[in-house]
Formats: C-alpha cells, sequence, structure tokens
C-alpha cells in the first residue's frame, strides 16, 4: 500500500507561483501527492499499490484477473489488462529516471519542472500524478491510447471514455482535478487529439502555491466482482463497483457497465439473470445514479417491476422498492 512518510521526513516547503524550484526530490513528490489524498475528488491514493521490479526492470502489480505493466526505459508503454477487456496500451506521461523512494514509491523526474508518480491499483487501474515543482512545468500533459485495434476517445461531463474499432467501451479516465500546496484548486479540463488525451493544467498564469499535484486516473474495469446468492427465495445478483467505477459517471455505469456485467465470467452466468426480469434492469439503473454512496448492488429478483419510474420516490426507496408505482 502507498505508504505515508509523511512523519518521518520534513513538508514540502511551498513555493509562490512566480518562484522557480526546479525539480522536487521523488521524497518531496510523493510528499506532495500524499498531501491532496484528503481532497474528496482525488481517487483512492491511500489504497495504491507499491510496484514489483521484474529481473527486465519492468514495473509489475497483478490483482486478481488484472495486471499493470510499466516497461522498462525512458518513455515507457503502461499496459492494463484483465479477463475482460482488450489490453490498453497508454504513451505519454513517464519520462526520464525513476527512483524508488524509502516508502518504495516509484517516481519518474523529467527534468522538465515537474515528476510523475504512477499509482497503480489491485483492480487494474493506474493514477499518474503530476507533480509540478514551478510555473516553468508545462500546462500540457499527454496521453496516446492504443490496443490490439484502432481506438477512439470521446469526451462529456469532463471524462473520457476510450473506444475500440467497433465502438465498444475499453477504458476510462475519470474527471481530472489538480490542487495546489494549499489544497486550493487549480483550473484543468481534458482535450483530444484522435487517440491523444491531454490534460491541461492551467497553472502559470495564476497566483498558486507550488508544488501543484494533477492526475489523470484510468482504468477499464467498472466491477471488481459479481456474484449470485438467494433472497427472499428468488435470485440476487450482488456487484461491487471498483474503485477506479465509482470515479465513472452514470451513464458510463449504465452503459458501459451493463454491458460489463451482463457478460461477467464465473460460475454461475450473470446475465439471463440480469435478463429474466425488467426490475433487475431497473435497479441496476437506479444503483448507477446513486454509485458514488451504493456500497455494494444488491439488485433482488423478487422486487416488482416498475411501472412508474424508478427515480419517483428514490429518496425514499433506495433502489428498494416494494411497489410497482410508490415505495
Amino acid at each position: 500500500m502507498f505508504i505515508s512518510v509523511l512523519a518521518s521526513i520534513a513538508t514540502v516547503v511551498p513555493a509562490a507561483a512566480d518562484d522557480t524550484q526546479g525539480e522536487l526530490s521523488a521524497t518531496d513528490a510523493v510528499v506532495a501527492v500524499q498531501e491532496v489524498a484528503s481532497q474528496s475528488n482525488t481517487g483512492p491514493i491511500d489504497e495504491a499499490e507499491t510496484f514489483t521490479v521484474e529481473s527486465d526492470g519492468s514495473r509489475v502489480v497483478v490483482g486478481e484477473g488484472t495486471k499493470v505493466a510499466i516497461e522498462a526505459g525512458n518513455s515507457p508503454t503502461i499496459t492494463l489488462e484483465s479477463e475482460i477487456y482488450e489490453p490498453l496500451h497508454v504513451n505519454g506521461g513517464l519520462e526520464g529516471e525513476v527512483e524508488v523512494t524509502s516508502d518504495g514509491t516509484s517516481v519518474y523526474e523529467t527534468k522538465q519542472n515537474y515528476s510523475v508518480v504512477p499509482l497503480p491499483y489491485k483492480d487494474g487501474s493506474i493514477q499518474l500524478i503530476n507533480v509540478i515543482a514551478d510555473s516553468a512545468a508545462p500546462e500540457r500533459y499527454e496521453y496516446d491510447f492504443s490496443s490490439t485495434t484502432p481506438v477512439s476517445i470521446t469526451l462529456k461531463d469532463g471524462v473520457a471514455v476510450i473506444l475500440d474499432v467497433n465502438g465498444d467501451f475499453i477504458g476510462g479516465v475519470t474527471a481530472p482535478w489538480a490542487y495546489d500546496a494549499h489544497g486550493v484548486a487549480v483550473p484543468t479540463h481534458f482535450e483530444i487529439a484522435g487517440s491523444t488525451l491531454i490534460q491541461v493544467v492551467e497553472h502559470s498564469s495564476g497566483s498558486y502555491t507550488y508544488p501543484i499535484s494533477a492526475d489523470p486516473y484510468l482504468g477499464q474495469k467498472l466491477f471488481s466482482w459479481i456474484s449470485v446468492d438467494s433472497f427472499q427465495g428468488d435470485s440476487r445478483v450482488n456487484l461491487q463497483p471498483t474503485d477506479f467505477g465509482r470515479g465513472m459517471p452514470p451513464w458510463v455505469m449504465t452503459g458501459a457497465g451493463w454491458t460489463e456485467a451482463v457478460g461477467w465470467p464465473g460460475p454461475v452466468p450473470v446475465g439471463p439473470i440480469l435478463g429474466s426480469k425488467a426490475t433487475l434492469r431497473q435497479q441496476f439503473d437506479c444503483h448507477a445514479f446513486g454509485n458514488a454512496f451504493a456500497g455494494t448492488w444488491n439488485l433482488e429478483r423478487f422486487r416488482p417491476n416498475r411501472t412508474t419510474v424508478w427515480s419517483f420516490g428514490v429518496a425514499i426507496h433506495h433502489c428498494n422498492w416494494t411497489t410497482a408505482n410508490q415505495y
């Protein structure tokens, strides 16, 4: 896990917007990342894993049915693998020599006034956190995506979705964030150019305190596990969103999330159960809209099909209605 080094070293001394610090040390970069972990939208930073360094110099984290790998060398390719999707390759984002800090975190020192701290997770996702040292650092950070077939990128609600040649979901990137050393939000957004995603961090013209930390957070799997059991004498499907999936908006979960659930591999086929009664899809969509707060999604077949849209009375029934048109 991403072990805190805050207690054992001096905190980074912030620099004003007009100061020039040059490169941060690897440890200072890690401290800056840990400082933003308390923000509500920065993802599961404290749950990050430590890479295993292979004999060829590559870095790997293996989860249940997932793998995050970074090639050895300068400007390495990052690859996300899972048992559900085709592999997703990312070029860009990592440059320069890599240093491993005392807590085991890998830090890429770019020599361009910013460092990159890649944080991998067991669900097969990864954050590439750019720690910007001063106003001389770039404002644009480019990531080129590829797979076994050509890919395209769509942007909606600040979220990037990567699609394969058939237009099917193959991965995504949560809405970007950026914070300065005092927790002040820095304007940031995504742009796309073909299969390249660009994060723009508008830091050089503002009054911000450096270092500034900014992600992108990318992944594939929207659920970490799906199981089937019985409840009230009928089938129940239980779905646990990944941390990455929690960061995806409802329109991704009701689209790509439903497709992932229907095709989920396992000893008990999930798709036939989900397709056996309309209430299961209705409960799925209801949970998708409360995804950030829903915990494990429990879809219970005994519940009636809704004749009134499920959103009616949702504050009362919380996706667990007992009537077709009320609560």
